[in-house]
């Protein structure tokens, strides 16, 4: 016959193998939901371009996900984002915070990155390819000026001949 201090001992173990499993368990609903929120998201990443924004922030709850133990924390978040999102940083993701009802079953996140230096990148290969064009057009002008100038010189020779 088992002891109180090993019966006990035995229904506690039990309990928190069992709450444990659920961690996980809840935990494994995150990528997903994630993945889904930040499709609905993406949209507004790029509108946030087309305004000229340099950087993106978007909040993301969970609420839908329905957890009972797991209280996600923003590290959690970081390590379940899409790929996509992952990649930004250099592989570091962007930055994840709460938003939110911090510490509970049910944290708003909210997640921020910045692509200045794409936007400083492509504005300069911009400005240098209209520079280019800009000088294409003179260099055709000059050219389209010298030959009317030649043709008018021609005639006027012809005209003393």
């Amino acid at each position: 016959m088992a002891t109180l201090v090993e019966e006990l001992g035995k229904l506690a173990a039990e309990t928190i193998d069992r709450r444990e499993q659920k961690v996980e368990e809840e935990k494994s609903r995150l990528r997903p939901h994630l993945e889904k929120e930040w499709k609905k998201l993406r949209s507004s990443a790029f509108n946030a371009a087309k305004t000229g924004n340099t950087y993106f922030a978007g909040t993301i709850n969970t609420v839908a996900c329905q957890f009972t133990v797991f209280k996600p924390q923003p590290s959690d978040v970081k390590v379940a984002l899409p790929d996509e999102l992952m990649a930004v940083n250099n592989d570091k993701g962007p930055q994840v915070s709460f938003a939110g009802a911090g510490g509970t079953l049910r944290p708003t996140f909210q997640f921020r990155f910045e692509f200045v230096d794409s936007v400083n990148k492509n504005l300069a290969t911009l400005k240098r390819d209209r520079a280019a064009a800009e000088d294409k057009d003179k260099e055709e002008d000059a050219a389209a000026t010298r030959v009317k100038m030649e043709q008018f010189f021609k005639m006027g020779q012809k005209g003393k001949e």
